[in-house]
């Protein structure tokens, strides 16, 4: 009996290894190959990249390591910034958005997506100064704003410590 037991136990954890080995899958409707990366804050101090799970708060911190952390985004989470993203169409914007009259240093933001060979970015040095040129500056900050909210309200962006260097 001992030995039944054993081995019953023995097969439900390799089952359970092995249920975990398969990686993790993409949400429904969101592609194999989306990775997204983004930067944020004055002079894009702030990153992520969805690839690598690469969170840092801060660039300009020394030491950056004390800033960096790794963050894996669960399924709805991916899948809502894929449908911000994919709502924005960023093949729709110029590569450098350059608003008419740039505060120094404004918020920065850059976006890019990622999807086989495929890498989309759109970079704008200003990103209040943009917002207020129309509704396509207005509906890519929103998107911005909206993905950064969601990075910034994880468990892992709120253990790093404050920022070092402030801007505004």
């Amino acid at each position: 009996m001992k030995k039944l037991m054993v081995v019953l136990l023995s097969a439900v954890l390799a089952l359970g290894i092995l249920a975990g080995c398969g990686g993790e899958s993409k949400p429904t409707g969101v592609p194999e190959d989306f990775s997204f990366a983004i930067a944020w804050n004055p002079y894009g101090d702030s990153t992520y990249d969805s690839a690598t799970g690469v969170l840092i708060k801060q660039l300009v911190a020394d030491p950056v390591a004390d800033y960096t952390t790794e963050l894996k985004l669960s399924g709805a989470q991916l899948k809502e910034i894929w449908e911000i993203l994919s709502a924005l169409d960023l093949d729709g914007y110029p590569d450098m958005l350059q608003p008419q009259n740039p505060s120094n240093p404004g918020p920065w933001l850059n976006l890019t997506v990622r999807q086989g060979e495929k890498e989309r970015s759109v970079y704008c040095l200003d990103l209040d100064a943009y917002r207020s040129s129309g509704e396509a500056g207005r509906t890519y900050a929103e998107a911005g704003e909206k993905i950064v909210e969601i990075l910034t309200t994880t468990k892992e962006w709120q253990a790093l410590p404050d920022y070092q260097e402030m801007y505004w």
